[in-house]
């Protein structure tokens, strides 16, 4: 047994109370480490104060974090804090379809094309996957879940894995349950979950507790979506192009679409994103919609559980973190304001953010580094008494991606 398989009790050389070091860890894999969001759920998860609030180590038992990438990243290093009752290897391992062997929960983080190879080999496994990618949002049988809004589907779903084998997922959940032997028998048969696409998880944590109030019948939104949803790659452009910037007449060097000596191959947008918004995120389809306002559209309704109405039109612009949009919300019922901000005032995950008379209202700058979901500027709609306006914005790789995703752990483990 190396030094990385042993409990960690750097921190005041004491064991976490309610630890069991003489049990088998739970072994979370996190799958796509080096990226944006990996490395985040990573550090979120090896932090006591993230242990506390998940509640990770409450089966009597240590945490084991194993770190995958593709093999052109393994062998980086990521330095985590020292927690009691945590073992991590920091050096990043290349994920290999045997990476899962003794994995009870698999977070992954690296893309859809990865997700649809691996996730089904993890499962087959004994594991939990947790699925941050596009790969299995649309798939019906697969739970998408904001925990505030959705959680009972994934009981729902692990009842349907564990006595159905309807697809190939679920099949294989049946076929190597045994393989977890004795380890854990976690609450959450082996299964995939998916994460849904940040924006989808920040309106709905706004727009849920709403809808159960004055009954939604449609969404129309328009999103403010940083740098940070198209990756570190994305970031590290814009924050080149602000660095590069001292003058005015530094707008020359930025790209010019009419100037057919810069093909932008290189850029990670197809147009310069500082001092810029760009209305398209996605590629377009035939009726003028982007892939991820039909991801937004779709996703809300599967969320929801509702086949609401819904618009959207995504706008990328020059913040590097945070997500917010501007929605109108169309009810059954009619609605005073001082009920809507009671609603939102007592809803998971939501804080109300509505003093606009002081300048107080959702920003970036105010909801980065968050984990919760700011919502301001409420109005009634000025010609319809069932209509309303609001302003949301949350951080895109914190609620909008890796916290989520690890809310969604501390589901599958109680």
């Amino acid at each position: 047994m190396d030094a990385y398989s042993q409990p960690n009790t750097n921190n005041k050389g004491e064991p976490r109370k309610g630890l069991d070091t003489a049990t088998p860890p739970l072994v979370v894999a996190i799958v796509g480490a080096t990226g944006a969001v990996g490395s985040l759920m990573a550090r979120e998860l090896a932090t006591m104060d993230a242990l506390n609030t998940l509640n990770t180590l409450n089966t009597g038992t240590t945490l084991e974090i194993r770190l995958f990438a593709s093999k052109r990243s393994a062998g980086t290093k990521i330095n985590l804090p020292a927690t009691a009752g945590l073992s991590v290897n920091p050096i990043v391992q290349e994920l290999t379809e045997s990476s899962f062997k003794g994995v009870d929960i698999a977070l992954f983080a690296a893309g859809a094309t990865v997700s649809r190879r691996y996730a089904p080999l993890a499962v087959g496994d004994g594991a939990v996957v947790i699925d941050n990618s596009s790969a299995f949002r649309t798939d019906t049988t697969i739970p998408l879940v904001v925990p505030e809004v959705n959680a009972a589907s994934i009981i729902r779903a692990g009842v349907a894995h564990a006595g159905v084998a309807h697809d190939s997922v679920a099949h294989d959940s049946v076929a190597h349950a045994d393989n977890r032997g004795e380890q854990h028998h976690l609450p959450t048969p082996p299964m995939i979950i998916a994460n849904p696409n940040c924006v989808a998880i920040i309106s709905a944590v706004a727009i849920n507790p709403l809808h159960h109030a004055y009954g939604l019948e449609s969404v129309e939104m328009t999103t403010f979506q940083s740098a940070s949803g198209a990756g570190m790659a994305a970031m590290n452009e814009l924050v080149s192009q602000a660095s590069s910037f001292t003058t005015m007449d530094d707008l020359s060097t930025l790209h010019n679409p009419r100037n057919p000596d810069d093909d932008g191959a290189t850029r990670q947008f197809a147009h310069p994103l500082l001092f810029n918004v760009i209305p398209q995120i996605g590629d377009f389809h035939g009726d003028g919609t982007t892939e991820e306002e039909d991801k937004i559209r779709f996703e809300l309704q599967k969320i929801l559980q509702t086949p609401v109405r819904c618009t959207a039109t995504c706008v990328r612009v020059p913040t590097l973190t945070s997500h917010s949009m501007s929605i109108a919300l169309q009810f059954r019922d009619e609605f005073t304001l001082p009920e809507v901000e009671a609603v939102l005032r007592n809803a998971p995950g939501v804080v109300l953010y509505n003093n606009h008379l002081e300048g107080e209202y959702p920003m970036p700058l105010v909801s980065s580094n968050t984990h919760k979901v700011y919502v301001g500027r409420l109005r009634k709609d000025k010609y319809d008494p069932k209509r309303l306006h609001m302003f949301v914005s949350g951080d895109q790789l914190r609620k909008g991606a890796a916290i989520n995703a690890l809310q969604i752990l501390e589901l599958a483990i109680k």
